[in-house]
């Protein structure tokens, strides 16, 4: 599988809300080999504008996207020649488990593991105003100061994800336990500044969220 800046944000992606599925299909008296992403209703315009061309243009193909009647956003792409590639590449089958990474070839080229940074954070990503305790029936807003969350559940992509951005100049927390997975954050306000300047974002719902914040927008 050809790896560019564009795909190794898909895998990104795909590391973030998708899965790679195979199952047997009754109906059709065979097996099903698809690639499936599950995201929010504002994700769909990130899958629209860039997943989907993304997927057309360098894999020849164009997969259904749909909203369910859940409001979640679904892209499926039935494909076994990019099942068994993203698969050979070092992407699992079924239920994503804790030992989930970056392939290592992305890893081998910074233009790449951004990339792919940046499609785990269009995904998984979260972007919140810090609150200080004050006292405890009362919280005090920290002006415009922003935290970047990233929660999933294996440990060593969280990892690999910090190492990336800290290669680039880009502080983070450690990664530290959170309930049943694991979290990493960025909380320095010029790291918030560079990764939006050296990484930034696809989903714009992120961008917008982002600047709802800010009295003077990011972007």
């Amino acid at each position: 599988m050809e790896i560019n800046p564009e795909t190794a944000e898909f895998v990104g992606a795909l590391l973030g809300d998708g899965c790679l599925s195979k199952y047997w299909s009754n109906s059709e008296n065979c097996w099903r080999f698809e690639i499936a992403f599950t995201g929010s209703n504002s994700d769909f315009d990130y899958y629209n504008k860039f997943i989907q061309p993304t997927v057309l243009k360098n894999f020849g193909l164009r997969g259904r996207l749909f909203v369910r009647k859940d409001n979640s956003t679904r892209y499926h792409i039935r494909s076994r020649r990019l099942f068994e590639q993203l698969h050979d590449f070092g992407i699992p089958s079924g239920v994503k488990g804790r030992s989930l990474k970056i392939p290592a070839s992305i890893l081998s080229d910074n233009n790449l593991a951004i990339a792919c940074v940046r499609g785990i954070w269009n995904t998984d990503g979260s972007i919140f105003k810090r609150y200080n305790s004050v006292c405890k029936n009362h919280s005090r807003l920290y002006g415009d100061y922003l935290v970047m969350g990233l929660k999933m559940f294996s440990k060593k992509l969280l990892t690999q994800v910090s190492a990336v951005l800290n290669a680039n100049g880009i502080k983070t927390t450690r990664v530290f336990p959170s309930e049943n997975c694991f979290v990493l954050k960025i909380c320095d306000q010029k790291a918030i500044r560079k990764y939006v300047e050296l990484i930034g974002f696809s989903n714009n719902q992120h961008i917008e969220r982002m600047n709802s914040f800010l009295k003077t927008p990011l972007v």
